[in-house]
C-alpha cells in the first residue's frame, strides 16, 4: 500500500470512530431509556469532555434531549426523521450481526436473492458470501454490491436508479421497472418501523422500493432489530402478514411476539449472547 493510499485509510479510520461512539452512546440510551454524561462516560470509557461532545452533536441531530444532567432519547420523533447513515451502520451492531448470521443461512446455492439497502441486509451478505455459494444477487444498495462484487460465486446485478443524496442506495426508475418484472427465490428487506402489524418507512421512494420487492418475491425475510418496533414513520409499506418470517433479537417484547403469531408470521429470535450461528 502506497504512501497516500496509508493515509487516506488512516483518515477513513479516523473519520468513522466518532460516528461509531456515537452510535454506542444512542445504544447506551435506548437500552437505558435516559442516562448521565458520567454513566456513557464509565460505561463506554470515554472522557467526560468526549462524552459531552458527542451528546451536543446528537442534541442538535435531533437524536437525544436534554435533561437535568444528562439525556434521554428524543419524544414525538418526526416520522420522516431517518438515522445518518454513517452511524446507523454502528447502531445495535451486535444485534445486526447475530440477525444477519442465522438469516444467511436461510440462503441455499443456486437461489436468486434480492435485498434492500437497509444495513441489517448488509450484515446478511456479508455472512452470505462468507459460506461461499453461489447466488444471484439484485440490490438497489451499492453498499450490499460492494460486499459481494469481489466474488466470483456471486452473480450481482443493480438495476439503477438515483442516488438518494447521504445514502449508497438507488431509487426510481429504471430499477423500479425491471424490479416489478423479476421472481426471485428470497428477499431480504429492512424496515425503519414495525408498529402492531404495519411496516413503514420514512420516504416515499424507500417505501415504494420495498413494495415492489415484496411482490416479486416467492419468500420476503423482515431483518430487523428490537429497537424497529415503534411508532409509525411516514409512508406506509405494507402488513407483517406480507412476510414469511421476521428475524429479531431477544429484547422484542412479548406484545410483539403475539402479534407476528396471530399474523401466521414466523418469528426467529437471534440470541447475541451465543456464537455467530453461521461460523
Amino acid at each position: 500500500m502506497g504512501g497516500s493510499a496509508v493515509a487516506d485509510h488512516r483518515a477513513k479510520r479516523v473519520e468513522t470512530l466518532p460516528a461509531q461512539r456515537r452510535a454506542q452512546v444512542l445504544d447506551f440510551v435506548r437500552e437505558r431509556g435516559a442516562a448521565t454524561m458520567r454513566e456513557l462516560a464509565d460505561g463506554l470509557h470515554a472522557s467526560l469532555s468526549t462524552i459531552r461532545r458527542d451528546l451536543e452533536l446528537l442534541v442538535e441531530d435531533g437524536y437525544l434531549e436534554k435533561t437535568h444532567g444528562g439525556v434521554l432519547l428524543r419524544q414525538n420523533e418526526p416520522t420522516t426523521f431517518d438515522t445518518d447513515s454513517s452511524l446507523n451502520a454502528h447502531l445495535a451492531w451486535r444485534q445486526k450481526q447475530a440477525i444477519g448470521a442465522i438469516a444467511a443461512l436461510r440462503v441455499s446455492a443456486g437461489d436468486s436473492i434480492l435485498c434492500d439497502s437497509s444495513t441489517t441486509v448488509s450484515e446478511v451478505m456479508r455472512h452470505v458470501v462468507a459460506r461461499g455459494i453461489g447466488v444471484t444477487v439484485v440490490t438497489n444498495s451499492l453498499e450490499i454490491a460492494s460486499i459481494c462484487a469481489p466474488f466470483p460465486y456471486i452473480k450481482l446485478i443493480l438495476p439503477g436508479g438515483t442516488l438518494r443524496s447521504g445514502t449508497a442506495s438507488l431509487f426510481g426508475s429504471p430499477g423500479s421497472e425491471f424490479l416489478s418484472t423479476l421472481h426471485v427465490d428470497l428477499c431480504f428487506l429492512g424496515i425503519h418501523s414495525i408498529t402492531g402489524n404495519l411496516l413503514t418507512e420514512t420516504s416515499v421512494e424507500g417505501a415504494d422500493a420495498k413494495k415492489i420487492m415484496l411482490k416479486s418475491s416467492r419468500c420476503a425475510i423482515l431483518v430487523a432489530d428490537s429497537t424497529k418496533f415503534r411508532l409509525p414513520s411516514f409512508c406506509t409499506v405494507g402488513d407483517i402478514a406480507e412476510l414469511d418470517e421476521i428475524i429479531t433479537d431477544s429484547a422484542v417484547t412479548s406484545e410483539n411476539r403475539q402479534i407476528c403469531q396471530q399474523s401466521d408470521v414466523t418469528l426467529t429470535i437471534a440470541d447475541i449472547t451465543k456464537e455467530n450461528p453461521a461460523n
